[in-house]
């Protein structure tokens, strides 16, 4: 997804192993990791990527009652029609791609 050393990517998921997976592989490819939480409304989900500039992200659809795919329509409503890895959104400039992980615990 042309991520490179030093690039961030956050990671907006529960306790599963696909965390840890991500983690790990970030770890050896020299890719910083934010930590993004799961409580985070849409504003707040916001703030934090423009802060630390993520270049990727990887979440969950949904948890509970948090609907992460429905805010990431709403902060960039371009993305359904964005080629892979060239998200373009004036709300979180450096954000290029988002990944969803489906887990069975999302309720």
């Amino acid at each position: 997804i042309g991520m490179e050393k030093g690039d961030r990517l956050g990671i907006c998921l529960p306790n599963i192993s696909e965390w840890a997976v991500t983690f790990l592989a970030c770890a050896k490819l020299g890719i910083v990791v934010v930590n993004i939480n799961p409580g985070y409304r849409k504003h707040e989900l916001e703030q934090a990527l423009n802060q630390v500039q993520c270049k990727a992200l990887i979440m969950t659809p949904q948890i509970k009652s948090s609907d992460y795919l429905q805010m990431m329509i709403e902060l960039i409503p371009q993305i359904e029609t964005c080629t892979k890895g060239n998200i373009k959104s004036e709300n979180i400039p450096s954000l290029k791609n988002l990944i969803f992980a489906w887990t069975q615990d999302t309720t």
